[in-house]
């Protein structure tokens, strides 16, 4: 039988100190379940490499190798929510202190949220599918207007939707609704904490962005592979998770659900009885 785990000694006053807390003694545990993670992203990887080598892709790059190409990705990225989705349930399970494992949780993960996550990624996918045509083709074609600011408008675009999604995730591990009801929290959550929410998403979404930006580049493409390699989402899980949950705390769950409200850190006592 599998070991269930809990946390030990007096709850931590907030969110910062759970954190350094379960990277105490869950440490051997969050590598793991990054590494888990890293599994499901591995179609990706083998995709990226193989379309960097293919000669139809690389001698004449053409709109219609561009399709294929990022079409599959809308596929592999779609698979990458699978494992997100085992990650953060891990995850909470660990930050609400109800006992957990994480060669159980992870999975529990995928059978509970995987339908949710893939719809996530699926988008992502589909978005990062659109905006890859689109720079192709208009790298491809002979156009009189500036491309790098129409391009770098349409990331930045881009990215702001990713940040959402995230949010979209969190809430979809802690609460029960609509993916309209989480999208909409969600980008009033980008919004209203845009200048704190962006450093985090940004290392969140670090390896992505390391192999959009730098793909013509070996070294720095599997730097970012490395990262995810050795777990780096498992403690991106747990930050994220505990950051956005911070942020419910103190807008959803002291108002509507009092009953999780700081769940797994000590309560906060001016709390209305």
């Amino acid at each position: 039988m599998k070991d269930i785990k809990f946390g030990h000694g007096i709850l931590p006053q907030n969110r910062f100190e759970q954190f350094k807390m379960i990277l105490k003694e869950n440490l051997f545990d969050i590598f793991i379940s990054g590494f888990y993670t890293f599994l499901f992203i591995l179609p990706t990887v083998a995709w990226i490499l193989f379309a960097s080598t293919f000669p139809l892709f690389t001698e004449k790059p053409t709109i219609f190798s561009s399709l294929i190409i990022y079409g599959v990705l809308v596929l592999t990225i779609t698979i990458q929510g699978l494992g997100h989705a085992g990650g953060f349930y891990y995850f909470r399970r660990l930050i609400y202190n109800e006992g957990s494992n994480v060669h159980v949780d992870f999975f529990k993960g995928i059978q509970k949220n995987g339908k949710s996550f893939s719809l996530i990624y699926f988008i992502f996918g589909l978005l990062y599918f659109f905006i890859g045509v689109i720079k192709d083709t208009l790298l491809h074609s002979n156009v009189e207007f500036n491309v790098a600011i129409l391009l770098g408008i349409a990331y930045a675009i881009f990215f702001v939707v990713l940040m959402v999604l995230l949010f979209v995730a969190t809430q979809s591990v802690f609460y029960t609704g609509t993916f309209g009801q989480f999208f909409k929290n969600g980008f009033k959550y980008t919004i209203g904490t845009i200048l704190k929410t962006l450093p985090l998403s940004v290392l969140f979404y670090l390896p992505f962005i390391l192999i959009e930006l730098f793909s013509f580049n070996l070294v720095v493409v599997l730097i970012a592979l490395g990262l995810c390699l050795i777990g780096i989402y498992g403690f991106l899980h747990l930050g994220v998770l505990l950051y956005h949950l911070s942020i419910y705390d103190e807008t959803i769950n002291i108002n509507q659900f009092k009953e999780i409200y700081r769940k797994g850190i000590q309560q906060n006592e001016n709390l209305d009885k």
